[in-house]
This record gives structure tokens, sequence and C-alpha cells, in this order.
């Protein structure tokens, strides 16, 4: 069975599909721009996050003290379920970094070129990483002792809270 449609019958069906076509376009397009601005706005949230975290490191003194920091890295994470891995380093004087403590058991760690840029510029660095389904973003931040950079925080996080609120929106 065959239906012909006359010009009226066209015009419509030729509206309909333009005007679906116009939605889903615009659909894609903020869903883009929403991604984006979560984006921008995570990577502002977990900023200030590191900053924070880092000036609870700042006593030169502890930074003597492994246990101290282990302890401490272990307190953090256990009150952020969000933070999945978490390391210290210090700066040494002839200007080398070495790795001081860490969740790990062997702890292993080392900064890459671009965080160690950085960090020689007092800058906090934030990457998204991405272990299978995992999103995780690695946060590397300087900690200072009064304006000096004596070390550097690092840590894995987890955007997942705040995609599902995203998700929501």
């Amino acid at each position: 069975m065959s239906v012909r449609l006359g010009l009226g019958g066209k015009l419509v069906v030729v509206s309909i599909v333009s005007v679906v076509i116009a939605l889903a376009v615009s659909t894609f397009i903020d869903a883009q721009m929403a991604q984006r601005a979560f984006t921008q706005r995570f990577e502002t949230e977990v900023t200030t996050l590191a900053k924070e975290l880092a000036a609870g490191f700042g006593g030169s003194s502890e930074f003597d003290d492994w246990v101290t920091l282990t302890h401490k890295i272990h307190q953090i994470k256990e009150a952020r379920e969000d933070i999945h891995h978490m390391q210290v380093f210090a700066r040494n004087p002839d200007n080398g970094w070495s790795l001081l403590a860490s969740d790990e058991d062997p702890p292993t760690g080392r900064l890459s070129r671009q965080e160690l840029t950085g960090l020689t510029r007092g800058r906090t660095h934030v990457d998204l990483h991405v272990e299978g389904d995992l999103h995780l973003w690695q946060v590397t931040t300087p900690i200072r002792n009064d304006r000096q950079i004596i070390g550097d925080l690092q840590f894995l996080i987890s955007g997942m809270a705040a995609q599902a609120d995203v998700a929501k929106e």
C-alpha cells in the first residue's frame, strides 16, 4: 500500500523532520556545554581542595617524620572516600624531588616533567586519567612553608559523585 502525499503533507513532513533534527542538535550542543562547564567547575573545586590539603602539610618538621606524614595521608583518605591515592614529595636542596610518603607500601611515585614545571612556578596541575571505567583526576600542588615551596602533594580523586550530579541536571 502506497501513500501519496500532497504538497501540504510533504511540507508538514519536512517541517517535522527539520524540528526533530534541530532539537537533536540543540540537545547535543547543550550536553557538550554542560560537560565542559562541569569539567571547569570540578577542576576549580579540586584545585581549591588541593591547596587546602597542602596547607596542612606546611610544617617543615613534618617532612622529617615519615610516620606522621603517612598517618596524615591515611586520615585524609578516611575523610574523603573520593580520594584514591595520595603521596607527598619533598624538594631537595639540589632542586630535585624525592618521594617522602605514600598510601602505597612500598611507596612508588614520580613527578612528570609537566608537573615539575608547574611546581617550579608554584602552580597546581590537574589532569584527567582514565583507568578502565574509572575516571580519576590527578592533582599535583605545591606545599609551602611561608612562601617557599618545600614539597608537593599529589593525589587521585574521583569525579563520579560530581558527574552524577551533572547527569541529574
